[in-house]
């Protein structure tokens, strides 16, 4: 295969791929798979706890799934004290509109 068709041929699994996951983060079902959590400068808390129990295993034969939230941006306070530093004509907030969510970006 030519250099060209290989190229058009990965362009266009990139793009499909690329609408698939975009459909899957539409309708709320993507998923981003195994993650390193607290490795940089995320912040992480546990929202919730549940046990489920092994069948046929006393109590300590259970498995527990911890749902977590995970802020990798900057807190309000610190994005504003951070603008309060800046000075240039186009320095503050943009709002960037990405998968029907709103997210406030500190240029």
């Amino acid at each position: 295969m030519e250099v060209h068709q290989q190229n058009a041929l990965f362009q266009y699994f990139s793009d499909t791929l690329a609408a698939v996951i975009q459909e899957a983060k539409r309708n709320g079902r993507y998923d981003m798979g195994i993650l390193d959590l607290g490795s940089g400068d995320e912040k992480v808390k546990k929202v919730d706890c549940r046990k489920f129990l092994t069948p046929g295993y006393t109590t300590s034969g259970h498995v527990e799934l911890y749902t977590v939230s995970v802020e990798r941006g900057m807190s309000w306070e610190e994005a504003t004290n951070a603008w309060a530093e800046q000075n240039g004509p186009d320095d503050g907030f943009y709002v960037q509109m990405r998968n029907n969510k709103k997210t406030a970006i500190l240029i």
